[in-house]
């Protein structure tokens, strides 16, 4: 078992290798004692032999069955977890509402051989009861008997199946006649089980009303929440059903609210039973979307990925390396023309290779699109720690030439090959940042391309990455368009350092990208980088290389070590006894972010068929934004929504690992990239109005006059 409690050991790795840094001298510490068992009611543990007849231990513990089925030929499988309660014996769902019992959780442990698990639905849905005296107007959504959950989830490229364990536990809260027992967490491990088929999952919250049967006084249960009292109803009559919301439409010139109501998108089974769709519906939308990229040829096509990667140059997302460019630009103003070419030629070359990258990543067989790349964790912690080294170099904290230092003779030449180096590497920075725009008229060229042979795929991202780089050819064979800066002198420092608290500010964006439970230990992780650089900048410029070279490696090995104490810890397997878990996995779980997310209060349930606007976004997406604040958040948008009955959902793609039915989604829809609109007609939903990359308020409003009401909701 590996120990949770993070601050003893990881501290003394940390402390061992500072000590190594100086002296030589690497110390351990001893393993912390393991934390006792969770008991169950009564205080006793949940090996020690229970007596019989108590809630929740013995024969009255529930039975646990899990394993994932037969993985497709793209990895995916679903996984499932079996319950079986003792007589007489409920519990609540993992979608029961706030302010009422509490609802079952299912937590699976991170694993690199399933990077992706989705969310976990309830294959029969809960029986709802109402207890009027303990939870009015709540909900109360109960399982008896067998509870089947299951989750899609995503093996990873080259693991064998049968070699593969899930590990997880559910946390339950059993009750019955007489009270609850205290919640508690039942482990499970999932093997393959290729005898088990994938099961259809029936829609959260379309769930059959009972009664509340009767029964006597109880005491009050252990912990909250109480069991299931008496009701106030009288014995035999139901509750009443949830209005639908379309027989509560707001009838045509009535007063509308300037909010929107959005809903998670949950599954494409979910979206099909909405709309109204068949159940092979996802399968028709591929060749039925409305799209303009189809029309597009070749050289159209060209010139948009050529306009739109000049537009990027004046996006948000790349300002801050703008800036560095717009410094390098001034420097460039002391030297001859053919340096400064060739510097912005290396720049180019920087901008144009990480596009050749990008259109791999496109037509081999990740099929990545544009900005994709910011799902991934491993990326965004990747660019972060880039950024952050960039600006402790710009503050001072350790010092790379800039790409045009250029001085005399050999020490001349040495700073011109780093010049060379730098200004490549600035130009690929440049790209990856500009990743989370799309700028306008790229959107069509990028998803053409995308559908084309992979010669043309490659033609359309190069001809981007020249627009994009077509400034700085023209201000690199032109020089003397430069002459509205400012001459070089000392302000140039300060501007430097100016730009370097510009970057720490990108960097506090990139951590809103991260999960909640990576922000602190990336933030501990840059604290490492911050002194793993001080420390090799510390040195003077012409001390010896065996000097410098033992600097680097110092730093290098603490940041490693920070690295394994913030994110992997260190498996049982390598170190026994001394294992211990990373600081992400520690945050995960005090912040309970492996568990069932939860549905945020909106009302009743949504009930098709009906009109619906999905709307597939990002946190990293700043067009995403500003599209949303500018025209889904519009008067008359909002008008249009509310007028006509139309069901809105948020598709979040922010993470790649919790959004695998979004991503399905996507691949029907024909997109690779985000922003995306589709609005479902409840008429004809097989043929949605789709708009990538951007929307205009008038396009929106005309795919929604098209689309038309949602049944029983105003035209």
């Amino acid at each position: 078992m590996r120990d949770r409690s993070f601050p003893v050991r990881s501290v003394g790795v940390l402390t061992g290798v500072l000590l190594w840094l100086t002296v030589g001298t690497v110390s351990a510490q001893p393993p912390d004692p393991a934390p006792p068992s969770v008991g169950g009611a009564g205080g006793t543990a949940a090996n020690s032999g229970a007596s019989q007849g108590v809630l929740g231990e013995g024969d009255r513990a529930p039975k646990f069955e899990a394993g994932f089925t037969t993985p497709g030929s793209d990895g995916s499988a679903q996984l499932f977890i079996v319950a079986t309660l003792p007589p007489g014996a409920h519990t609540y769902s993992i979608t029961q509402l706030p302010g009422g019992p509490l609802r079952t959780k299912i937590k699976v442990k991170p694993s690199t051989e399933v990077p992706t698990i989705g969310t976990f639905q309830a294959v029969d849905a809960p029986r709802i009861e109402r207890d009027e005296d303990a939870f009015p107007g709540l909900d109360l959504e109960i399982h008896t008997g067998k509870v089947k959950w299951v989750a899609q989830v995503q093996l990873a490229t080259g693991v064998k199946p049968e070699a593969v364990k899930i590990d997880g536990k559910v946390n339950v809260q059993l009750c019955d006649a007489e009270g609850c027992a205290q919640p508690k967490d039942y482990p499970f491990t999932a093997g393959l089980r290729p005898d088990v088929a994938v099961v259809q999952v029936a829609l959260p919250n379309k769930s059959v009303r009972t009664s509340v049967p009767a029964r006597p006084d109880a005491s009050p249960p252990v912990s909250p929440p109480p069991s299931i009292s008496k009701s106030s109803a009288p014995a035999g009559s139901g509750a009443p059903p949830a209005a639908s919301p379309a027989a509560t439409a707001e009838p045509p010139g009535a007063k509308t609210s300037k909010q929107l109501t959005w809903r998670r998108f949950t599954t494409v089974a979910a979206l099909a039973e909405l709309v109204g769709a068949d159940s092979n519906w996802i399968e028709q939308l591929s060749t039925n979307v409305h799209g303009t990229e189809s029309t597009l040829s070749m050289s159209r096509a060209i010139f948009l990925g050529f306009l739109g990667g000049l537009l990027l140059n004046i996006m948000p997302c790349v300002l801050p390396v703008i800036g560095l460019k717009i410094l390098s630009f001034v420097q460039q103003a002391g030297h001859n023309r053919a340096k400064a070419f060739m510097l912005n030629v290396w720049y180019s070359a920087g901008l144009l290779a990480v596009f050749l990258i990008l259109a791999s990543l496109a037509v081999g067989p990740q099929k990545l699109g544009w900005g994709q790349l910011f799902a991934e964790t491993w990326f965004t912690i990747t660019l972060t720690a880039v950024v952050f080294v960039m600006a402790l170099s710009f503050m001072g904290v350790w010092e790379v030439p800039l790409p045009t230092f250029l001085g005399r003779g050999k020490a001349g030449e040495l700073a011109a090959q780093e010049g060379a180096v730098g200004a490549f590497f600035k130009g690929g920075l440049t790209t990856l940042l500009a990743t989370p725009c799309s700028a306008p008229y790229l959107a069509p060229a990028l998803v053409w391309a995308a559908a084309q042979p992979p010669w043309l795929t490659y033609v359309v991202f190069l001809s981007t990455g020249l627009g994009m780089a077509s400034p700085y050819l023209l201000v690199g064979a032109f020089p003397e368009l430069l002459r509205f800066l400012p001459k070089p002198g000392p302000w140039m420092e300060t501007f430097k350092q100016f730009m370097g608290f510009v970057l720490v500010g990108t960097v506090v964006y990139l951590l809103t990208i991260l999960e909640p439970y990576n922000v602190v230990p990336m933030v501990g992780f840059l604290f490492a980088l911050w002194f793993a650089f001080w420390w090799v900048g510390r040195l003077s410029p012409v001390v010896d290389w065996g000097v410098k070279l033992r600097a680097w490696c110092q730093g290098a090995a603490f940041c490693g070590a920070v690295w394994i104490v913030m994110f992997p810890g260190i498996d049982s397997k390598s170190l026994g006894s001394y294992s211990f878990s990373g600081l992400s996995a520690i945050m995960q779980e005090r912040l309970g972010l492996v568990e069932q997310e939860e549905e945020e209060d909106l009302g009743p349930p949504l009930v098709g068929p009906k009109t619906v606007l999905v709307d597939f976004t990002a946190d990293w997406c700043l067009t995403c934004k500003v599209n949303e604040a500018h025209v889904l958040r519009s008067a008359a948008v909002v008008e249009a929504i509310q007028r006509l009955g139309v069901a809105t959902l948020k598709a979040d793609w922010t993470h790649r690992e919790k959004s695998v039915e979004v991503t399905r989604m996507l691949n029907a829809l024909g997109s690779k990239q985000v922003p995306v609109i589709a609005i479902f007609s409840s008429q004809d939903p097989n043929h949605p109005s789709v708009f990538r990359g951007g929307y205009t308020q008038k396009q929106i409003l005309e795919a929604l006059k098209k689309a038309g009401p949602s049944p029983g909701a105003g035209t």
